[in-house]
């Protein structure tokens, strides 16, 4: 939950995906309208605290979330991502150390720790600059399994 001073607590216990609003077709199909960051918030505010509309000011927002985390750490954590069909990519549920081995699309190996000194990149979730990842470094996300197409089996790293 989202205090009033910008700080992030607690949980809500509920079966409801607050970030979406479902919508009822002409034809009777449901479909889902993804709803800003900014709305989400404003709502729950407005609802729960009662406090007016015109109360509510929120500045500093980007609309959507990748993945919202915060990592205290103190080793560098690294994600697999790979392109999704959307406008984002799909974060794997995978997180590894520095000394992780990745094979890139050109058959070497490095550890994730290198990286950068070998002359890759890592992909950021961070930037809107969309054209930020296109030299982003490809790898294969899994060597072993051959039953997976090319598109299936690409990812990149991110460093968190």
């Amino acid at each position: 939950m989202c205090r009033l001073d910008g700080s992030i607590s607690g949980s809500l216990p509920a079966q409801h995906d607050f970030g979406k609003e479902e919508i009822e077709n002409a034809d009777g199909t449901i479909s889902f309208n993804l709803l800003p960051l900014y709305t989400i918030i404003r709502e729950a505010v407005h609802e729960y605290a009662q406090e007016p509309m015109c109360n509510i000011i929120i500045n500093d927002l980007d609309d959507y979330g990748y993945e919202l985390m915060e990592y205290r750490g103190e080793e560098p954590m690294y994600l697999f991502v790979k392109p999704g069909d959307g406008d984002y990519p799909d974060v794997l549920n995978i997180t590894l150390n520095g000394d992780t081995l990745v094979q890139l699309k050109d058959g070497s190996t490095h550890q994730l720790n290198e990286f950068e000194d070998k002359g890759c990149k890592f992909y950021s979730l961070n930037t809107l600059d969309r054209s930020y990842n296109n030299d982003a470094t490809q790898i294969v996300l899994n060597p072993d399994d051959k039953s997976l197409t090319e598109k299936e089996n690409t990812g990149y790293v991110v460093r968190i």
